[in-house]
């Protein structure tokens, strides 16, 4: 079947991979051999079984792995010359097709296969999974060998499969969420969001589209009116966009949304952060949203990375990463850049994923003045060019308060709400769309056993947001936090079901 093919494509992969780099040093040349993989596990994979070789075979190999999930300057060993005698054997996912240029690659094995997100509108869901490369991609990857040498592709993969490949990947619009295209649409256009979008050189689903105008409207940056009437309210009914002769308007909402640069619902979480006043943590985690997680995983330390994020919290991964970014600049502040980078590598914290943190927290900040949200008279230097809130701005008037921060957070994501499932293994979350999901292991609160003591059960939170829902292995939700049914009520949604069949309000 699928899984024992991918399975044995990497095997092959790691015997190929070995077999060039054996001939490669016995015939006194040195570089490198790009391994293209569809992700983290196969790289993984792969390395274990290239470690495990003979001393005489392995102690002529470099293996670098390169993915984001390893830390950048591990990452930057890439292009360090290789020392004679020796190959560097580069395990690497389709970022090394064209986002990195490696001058020394003498061998290319492709496994013909990648690692793609897609989207699943009508479950709101996030879908990884592996498949077969396009033509397009699997000549760029032949393309990285012999810039500097003569080289060769080894593809793991006949010329039929070769043949029946897609001409070229599944364009972005077709396989991603689109409320921030629908809000921007919306901006620019009358004749109606569907339309306009139906006429692309790849138009998307009529129902990824439709679906997408249905988030919009629930976070009220979107309303249908009648045709001949351009009155509208932010509170407009999800329920209206059925309506068949309605026309498309912003909000007042939904037009400050479409002037920040984010996806809809972060947008709606700094706006929401200025009102309540406590901007400075929204803008940290809106700037963690729009960013890779500052936390990093290096090879082999998976167990001791998590301990490191759960000493900064064990019930939110949003707190955690506030926390820890919070710190950093307190430490940064008091040490200096080399104390920062120690404290950092010690707490299993990217120096670059803080740095872009602090690079984005200043560009939303910009934007959030040039709209008017944020008063000019509110913001400083932070010890460096990038502009910060004072920190007796009014709107940091609230900062403190990490409930309300969270609860803030559930404004964006109205709909991103799970409970403990009490009558099934311990673990299992309900969500609006799901009945079988599961906090994702790398989350802080995931707990793989349930307590020992029945006292302890009490404890657990029995309501969690996250961010995204995403299937793999199984149903996961990502990037979650846990909420009290106070901020639920307050700031999660206003659509309320009896689910006892008396009606709904």
């Amino acid at each position: 079947d699928k899984r024992e093919r991918e399975e044995l494509v990497v095997a092959l992969a790691a015997e190929v991979a070995r077999d060039v780099a054996l001939r490669e040093t016995g015939a006194g040349r040195s570089g490198s051999v790009l391994v293209f993989l569809p992700g983290w596990d196969e790289i993984k994979e792969i390395t274990k079984t290239l470690q495990a070789l003979p001393e005489h075979e392995h102690r002529v190999m470099k293996i670098i792995p390169l993915h984001s999930q390893v830390p950048q300057e591990e990452q930057q060993t890439v292009f360090d010359p290789c020392p004679p005698g020796m190959v560097k054997i580069i395990l690497a996912t389709n970022i090394a097709e064209s986002s990195v240029t490696i001058d020394d690659v003498l061998a290319v094995v492709d496994s013909g296969l990648v690692r793609e997100m897609s989207y699943n509108p009508e479950s709101a869901m996030s879908m990884m999974g592996t498949e077969t490369t396009s033509r397009a991609s699997a000549t760029q990857r032949a393309g990285r060998a012999g810039r500097v040498a003569p080289g060769v592709c080894y593809r793991l993969y006949s010329k039929a499969m070769f043949e029946a490949m897609p001409e070229r990947p599944t364009p972005e619009i077709q396989r991603t969420a689109l409320e921030a295209t629908c809000l921007q649409t919306c901006s620019m256009t009358t004749a109606g969001v569907q339309k306009f979008l139906g006429e692309a050189m790849d138009p998307p689903a009529e129902e990824t589209v439709r679906l997408a105008m249905e988030r919009l409207v629930t976070l009220g940056a979107i309303a249908k009116v009648n045709g001949g009437d351009s009155k509208t309210t932010a509170a407009e009914s999800p329920d209206s966009t059925q309506t068949t002769d309605a026309v498309e308007v912003l909000t007042p909402l939904g037009s400050l949304l479409s002037q920040l640069p984010l996806d809809p619902a972060t947008g709606k979480m700094l706006i929401t952060g200025v009102v309540t006043q406590c901007l400075d943590p929204v803008l940290t985690a809106a700037a963690c949203m729009s960013s890779r997680d500052p936390f990093i995983v290096p090879t082999g330390m998976r167990d001791e990375a998590q301990r490191a994020r759960r000493r900064f919290c064990d019930t939110s991964d949003h707190l955690a990463v506030l926390r820890a970014y919070a710190e950093w600049r307190h430490v940064l502040a008091d040490q200096g850049m080399d104390g920062a980078c120690r404290w950092a590598r010690n707490n299993y914290l990217s120096i670059q994923g803080l740095q872009t943190l602090t690079s984005l927290r200043a560009q939303l900040l910009s934007e959030l003045t040039r709209t008017g949200l944020v008063h000019s008279g509110d913001l400083g230097y932070g010890g460096g060019r990038n502009r910060e809130l004072k920190h007796d701005a009014d709107v940091n008037r609230h900062a403190g308060n990490e409930a309300l921060t969270i609860a803030v957070l559930l404004t964006g994501l109205p709909g991103n709400l799970a409970s403990r499932r009490q009558q099934a293994h311990f673990g299992v979350m309900r969500t609006r769309l799901e009945d079988n999901a599961g906090l994702h292991p790398g989350c802080v609160a995931f707990q793989r056993t349930p307590p020992k003591r029945k006292s302890e059960w009490g404890a657990l939170p029995n309501w969690f947001l996250y961010k995204e829902m995403v299937l793999s292995s199984q149903v996961f939700l990502r990037d979650a936090s846990s909420v009290s049914p106070e901020q639920i009520v307050l700031f999660g949604g206003s659509k309320i079901l009896d689910v006892d069949g008396g009606g709904g309000g």
